[in-house]
């Protein structure tokens, strides 16, 4: 027995009735196909509702105010702007601390968190809205207009010192950083696999390839080469001028380019374990956070050869080599000097 119980695009449906059993051979969201179990073929298209469930899309929650975040192992602004949905610079802007050296997090640290990108002003005494778009260079409206500064589009209303004011899509003034001015540490215990003599020997345990010669010390070859092999954490950015690079603890590290150490021990700025090679007519390269080293000050390396070991020393969020390149005590980008 045939009962249509609908017409689809054309296509009629149909409800069979057949007193034998049948099985499911086929089963999707809304239709069920069943073939009978008896001699005959005869197969029917049941139409019909079957239980499923719809979670309809949410947006994305919406806030006008800034939050806090604990910094957690292997955060750097670049990974935490991710989280957020915000560009690394909106994270660096609204912390001083770290707007002074982005390099320098550490585990458990807390950071403000603007809600959109753009700059997140602390008002002082004289500050305008005018005076902040200019600042920040935007119109007055994208500071009036926006919810949580609370202003209701009314660019004469006074601000409140300490009030925080978002500036969205505001871009902080640049200030070019100071020349680094590499001071030799004073003398500090340190773990060390080996203590070099000045001229190095010829080979290294951290390459299979050294640029050294029976000779000994063969100088600068004013090429750079990479240090270690890992992942790139974090880029070169006018606030983060160097490269962050993740990999094991203990992981060989190598001199870049050939040349003399001039610190090696312990840096109380954040950097931890620190080496610095100059390598002659200004250029000198930092290495950063090691667990370990195994040069001293003074001592002469050749590209290539190991000099320490990957490590979390200093402010630091996990295992990884913060590199410079250095240019008359100006830092440069790396991406420039590595092949």
């Amino acid at each position: 027995m045939t009962f249509t119980i609908g017409t689809t695009h054309g296509i009629d449906f149909s409800v069979y009735l057949q007193p034998q059993p049948t099985y499911y051979a086929e089963t999707t969201a809304s239709t069920l196909w069943d073939t009978t179990n008896s001699e005959s073929e005869a197969a029917y298209l049941r139409w019909g509702a079957l239980p499923q469930t719809i979670i309809p899309e949410r947006p994305a929650a919406v806030r006008f105010e800034p939050i806090t975040y604990k910094v957690k192992e292997g955060d750097n602004p670049s990974i935490i702007g991710t989280y957020f949905g915000l560009q690394p610079s909106t994270i660096v802007w609204a912390n001083t601390e770290v707007k002074e050296n982005p390099d320098l997090l550490r585990i458990g640290q807390t950071l403000v968190i603007p809600p959109v990108d753009g700059v997140l002003h602390t008002v002082s005494e004289s500050d305008t809205v005018a005076g902040l778009a200019g600042k920040y260079k935007v119109d007055v409206a994208v500071i009036t207009t926006y919810p949580g500064n609370k202003l209701g589009g009314d660019a004469e209303k006074p601000l409140i010192i300490g009030q925080q004011v978002m500036v969205p899509g505001g871009v902080m003034p640049y200030d070019p950083p100071q020349p680094v001015v590499v001071v030799t540490p004073a003398p500090a215990p340190a773990p060390r696999a080996a203590a070099p003599t000045t001229r190095p020997a010829t080979t290294s345990p951290a390459t299979t390839r050294s640029s050294s010669t029976s000779t000994g010390y063969v100088g600068s070859t004013g090429c750079c080469r990479w240090p270690v092999t890992g992942r790139i954490t974090q880029n070169p950015s006018r606030y983060h001028m160097a490269l962050d690079i993740a990999t094991s603890m203990g992981t060989p590290v190598v001199a870049s380019d050939g040349g003399r150490v001039v610190v090696a021990g312990w840096d109380n700025t954040g950097y931890g374990w620190t080496v610095v090679i100059d390598h002659g007519n200004g250029l000198r390269t930092r290495y950063a956070h090691f667990s370990s080293y195994v040069v001293n000050v003074g001592n002469y390396v050749n590209k290539g050869q190991l000099i320490g070991r990957i490590g979390s020393t200093g402010r630091s969020t996990g295992p990884h080599l913060h590199f410079e390149v250095l240019r008359n005590g100006s830092r440069q980008n790396p991406w420039n000097w590595l092949p």
